[in-house]
């Protein structure tokens, strides 16, 4: 069994031809006969055919899938023969010049030497626009038995045996490419796409002369046009081709085509002559456009150089068209096409200048080029096997042989100097077993007339500063500005000598002098073509020789420039530099401006303000001629200088080179060198933050008229002999700042005071002073409250100047100082009569540095008089006959008393 193309059905061993024209309406050419593992692909064109047949090799059962559509009446069949020639199967019937479709399958028994054919043919009239095809899908086969169980019962086989010998006979199917007169190349091109829109530039062409080339062309009025610009990294040929899908206004499509012109250097939309270097409205006559089948396109070709910038312009022959088209650009070499330009500009954050890089490249894809074929060509033709990628190769195949050798012969005729070269081109296919096929195509080598013949650019401008070929007046060689030339297979053809009956010869008008080693003259080229009298064509050129490059110029110093300002003042004066120039030619001036940008409020129409917005002011400028450079006034503040640079051919530049106006002017610093310092304030006994801070001098306190050009930013004050730690005495500094402060321990020691100005531009000076802090605060006696005790309460020893007895008893006074203190009492002063009465006690305070309490600090104490006490009298006493010795009083003080006894003593004599 087979399935798919394969085995016995392998594409080697069908049988496919290719057979001529029946047509009225079109030229012979082959179908196209496509086989995978699995289908089969059979289509025709208008007027084109394919035939593909295979005997049957067994007996067996066919099936297959198929689908079809046809537009003829007899030519396109789907057949099964027999060994007689009658038709098994007809699968498509005919169709009267219209288009049928049909689809079904096939499951049929067949027999050895039955005949399968798949034929499509074209009839010449193109009727409803489609190609003619038939598709098999699902192929396979399969083989029978013979005999009674077999397919074909009606046969009596009988056995025998023998040798049979297989010969391929058939010589190989050789279709030839179609004559032509024309060469194909493949290019490598940069495109691009586009598209033509009402909010477009708009212009009317007809309005600039250089647009108007006596032919029927760009309609009268508005178009509209984009303008592309590109450049390229070698000086070389490029050819430029356009593709369009443009409408016009109503919305129909626009039976015109393109126009295009191409700018060198720049364009101005008021005089777009100026800079136009060629332009083209006419498309090229070609059946096989590059960018698609029917669609117009334009062929532009010229040398272009490496690093100008070119402006492609586009636009419609039709009045207010809209639509896409597509560009491609076509270098002759291995220029690339983009823009390679690198931009010097400001960086607005550093206000240096810094190189962008703005290399851009179109994407690039193969275009076909269809061009003519001209007697010139005869060698790249005539027997030569590179050529048959221009003009065609031969489709040769072979039932047996898959490599079928193909060789050619050409021979050529020519009926005069003026006719065509007509190459007969003669292919030879040959299989391994001899068998050859032969086919003839035919190539026209045409002479070239002035349609084909390109002009050299419209404008040429060549730098006075270039080393150029001249010619013995001086101009520039043709070489150098460019000669006409002829587009061809071969390259380009320059016509600096005859090309088959084509040549070119010049004339040079007087010169127009346009400034110092500057000129313009017009050259007249004239192309003959003497097989045919009649046909002259003429163009101009005109030729500029000159400076057409603007001064290079760069900013003079190594780096951004930087001016002080004046020492009174916050305004710079200096000499305006000169940039770097040079020139290519001619001599130059250069105007330089002081420049600067300012923020301005932005109202509406009722005054209120809505915003900012940032102005370019010119502060200062100095002209070429001025007698001096010097400016002043400039204020501080980020700047640039404009230089403007004319050269005397009217070629300018502007470049902008920053600067600075910059306060490096250290400000005055003044410190109070009379300055004393009591430290006072706070309490000994306080224990909260900063509690040892005694004293705090600020930097107004220090700061004695310090002064700045500019501006003082601030004022900032340290001290020595300072811990940072522990934020008191030590041996370091104090950080800077607004104040310092002072303690106890500063009290009578030397310490300086630094003082130092910022201004805004971070300049410092400083200024120091020397001090010894004081502490003249008093400290403060409290004394103990007042107190009063009965006289009894008081101990017995009690000594009313005894000031030890009179703490422990009554207390001892107190005192606050800033920085410490003790207390002293005074004598008491007591007064007291019979045991009670006041004892005064007088205080006083003393600090750490001596200094005194002065406010009245005493205690009273009373002590109030109790009456009680105790007397015992003596009992009487006697003695007999001697003498009598009484008791005393006996008494005892419990209060204030003071008791005196005295006692008189009376005798008494016993009687008897």
């Amino acid at each position: 069994m087979v399935n798919g193309f394969n085995g016995a059905f392998a594409p080697a061993n069908w049988t496919i031809t290719y057979p001529p024209s029946v047509g009225t309406g079109g030229s012979a050419g082959p179908g196209t006969v496509n086989f995978t593992a699995t289908s089969l692909l059979i289509e025709s064109g208008d007027d084109a055919g394919a035939i593909v047949s295979i005997p049957m090799p067994a007996n067996g059962q066919l099936r297959f899938d198929y689908s079809f559509r046809h537009e003829d009446d007899i030519q396109d069949d789907m057949l099964l023969i027999d060994l007689n020639g009658n038709v098994i199967l007809d699968l498509m019937g005919t169709a009267a010049d219209q288009v049928v479709t049909g689809s079904g399958s096939v499951n049929q028994p067949v027999q050895t030497g039955w005949v399968l054919l798949y034929a499509v043919r074209g009839d010449g009239f193109a009727t409803g626009g489609v190609t003619s095809f038939i598709q098999v899908d699902n192929f396979a086969f399969t083989t029978s038995g013979v005999g009674g169980g077999g397919l074909f019962p009606f046969f009596n086989w009988q056995n025998c045996w023998g040798y049979i010998t297989g010969e391929d006979k058939a010589a190989p199917a050789l279709t030839c490419p179609a004559n032509t007169s024309q060469g194909t190349i493949v290019e490598s091109c940069y495109s691009t796409t586009g598209n033509l829109a009402t909010s477009d530039l708009n212009m009317q062409p007809l309005n600039f002369s250089c647009f108007i080339d006596g032919q029927a062309g760009i309609d009268p009025g508005v178009h509209y046009y984009d303008l592309i610009p590109f450049q390229v990294d070698r000086t070389d040929y490029y050819t430029i081709l356009v593709s369009d899908q443009f409408v016009t206004s109503t919305g129909a499509a626009s039976a015109e085509e393109s126009a295009i012109a191409l700018f060198q250097g720049g364009f101005s939309p008021s005089n777009p002559c100026e800079n136009i270097i060629a332009f083209q409205d006419e498309p090229i006559d070609n059946i096989n456009p590059p960018l698609g089948n029917g669609d117009p396109y334009l062929r532009l070709t010229m040398p272009l150089v490496a690093g100008e910038t070119y402006y492609l312009w586009i636009t419609s022959d039709d009045a207010l068209a809209t639509g896409t088209y597509s560009i491609d650009i076509c270098p002759d070499n291995t220029g690339r096409v983009g823009l390679f330009q690198q931009t010097t500009v400001l960086n607005p954050l550093t206000w240096e200048p810094m190189v962008v890089n703005n290399t851009q490249l179109w994407p690039t894809r193969n275009v076909t080029i269809p061009l003519p074929l001209f007697c010139e060509d005869f060698d790249l033709i005539y027997n030569n096997p590179a050529s048959l990628a221009i003009t065609g190769a031969p489709q040769a195949s072979d039932n047996c042989d898959n490599s079928v050798t193909v060789t050619f012969v050409d021979t050529y005729t020519s009926a005069g100097d003026c006719a065509p070269i007509i190459i007969r081109r003669t292919f030879r296919a040959v299989d391994d077993k001899g068998n050859a096929s032969t086919c003839t195509q035919t190539i026209t080598l045409n002479r070239p007339d002035d349609l084909d013949v390109e002009f050299p650019p419209r404008t040429v401008p060549i730098e006075c500063d270039e080393q150029f070929a001249i010619l013995p007046n001086g101009n520039p060689h043709p070489s150098v500005s460019g000669y006409p030339f002829i587009l061809t297979v071969s390259g380009i053809q320059n016509l600096s000598q005859a090309y088959c009956n084509i040549g070119a010869s010049y004339v040079d008008r007087t010169r127009v002098n346009v400034c110092a080693g500057a000129f313009k003259f017009v050259r007249d080229w004239t192309v003959i073509d003497w097989c045919d009298g009649d046909n002259i064509a003429t163009d101009q050129q005109v030729i500029k020789v000159g400076d057409f490059t603007a001064p290079a110029v760069t900013c003079p110093g190594p780096g951004p420039l930087v001016y002080s300002t004046s020492p009174f003042s916050c305004t710079a004066a200096f000499s305006v530099p000169l940039p770097v120039v040079t020139d290519n030619c001619s001599n130059y001036q250069v105007k330089s401006e002081i420049v600067t940008e300012v923020e301005v409020q932005v109202t509406n129409q009722y005054g209120i303000v809505t915003g900012t917005r940032t102005d370019t002011v010119v502060v200062r400028t100095v002209l070429w001629n001025a007698p001096s450079r010097l400016v002043s006034g400039i204020p501080a503040g980020n700047h640039y200088f404009r230089y403007t640079v004319n050269d005397d051919c009217g070629n300018q530049v502007v470049v902008y080179c920053p600067f600075t106006a910059k306060d490096q002017i250290e400000p005055t610093a003044i410190c109070d060198d009379n300055l004393n310092i009591s430290i006072g304030g706070g309490s000994f006994t306080y224990s909260g933050p900063l509690a040892n801070v005694r004293s705090r001098v600020y930097a107004t306190d220090i700061n004695e008229g310090s002064n700045d050009n500019c501006a003082i930013d601030r004022i900032e004050v340290r001290r020595n002999k300072f811990n940072p730690v522990t934020y008191d005495c030590g041996t370091g500094f104090s950080n800077w700042g607004p104040y310092v402060d002072f303690f106890c321990c500063d009290v009578g020691v030397s310490i300086t005071i630094e003082m130092r100005v910022i201004d805004k531009a971070g300049n410092i000076n400083t200024c120091w002073l020397d001090i010894v802090p004081e502490e003249k605060v008093r400290p403060y006696c409290y004394a103990p409250a007042p107190r009063t005790i009965d006289c009894d309460d008081l101990p017995y020893s009690f000594n009313a100047t005894d000031t030890l007895q009179l703490q422990a008893l009554f207390g001892d006074a107190t005192s606050d100082d800033n920085c410490g203190s003790y207390e002293r009492e005074l004598p008491p002063v007591p007064d007291l009569e019979c045991g009670f009465g006041t004892i005064i006690r007088r205080f006083r305070a003393v600090d750490v540095n001596r200094n005194e309490s002065v406010n009245f600090c005493q205690q009273v104490v009373t002590i109030r008089e109790v009456h009680n006490y105790e007397i015992k009298f003596p009992k009487d006493a006697e003695a007999i006959c001697g003498v009598v010795e009484p008791d005393s009083v006996i008494y005892e003080e419990i209060g204030c008393d003071l008791l005196a006894v005295n006692h008189t003593d009376e005798f008494f004599s016993a009687s008897g």
